[in-house]
C-alpha cells in the first residue's frame, strides 16, 4: 500500500483541479475553497509544482495559476516524485 504525505495528497488535488480547468488562470484561495483546503498549504504545493515545471504562475492582480502544457503529457508517478521526492 502506498502512503503519501498530506502535501502530497493537496498536491495532487491541485494538479487535477488546474488538469480540469486547464487554459484557465485559478488562485490558490479558489482550490482551497473547492476542497475546504488551507490556503497557505495550498500555495506552498503550488510553489513545488510550479518549480517543477508541472503549472505556470501568473503574477498581477488577476494572477494565478495555470497548467502547463498537455495534462496527459505527466504521470502520475512525475507528480509524485515532484511532490514526494525521489
Amino acid at each position: 500500500m502506498l502512503k503519501i504525505s498530506r502535501l502530497t495528497d493537496y498536491g495532487l488535488l491541485a494538479t487535477i483541479y488546474l488538469a480540469r480547468k486547464q487554459g484557465e488562470t485559478i488562485s490558490a484561495r479558489e482550490i482551497a475553497e473547492f476542497y475546504h483546503l488551507p490556503i497557505p498549504t495550498v500555495t506552498k504545493v503550488l510553489k513545488t509544482l510550479h518549480q517543477g515545471g508541472v503549472i505556470a504562475s501568473h503574477r498581477g492582480v488577476s494572477g494565478g495559476y495555470s497548467f502547463e502544457g498537455d495534462p496527459e503529457m505527466f504521470t502520475l508517478g512525475q507528480v509524485l516524485e515532484l511532490l514526494e521526492g525521489p
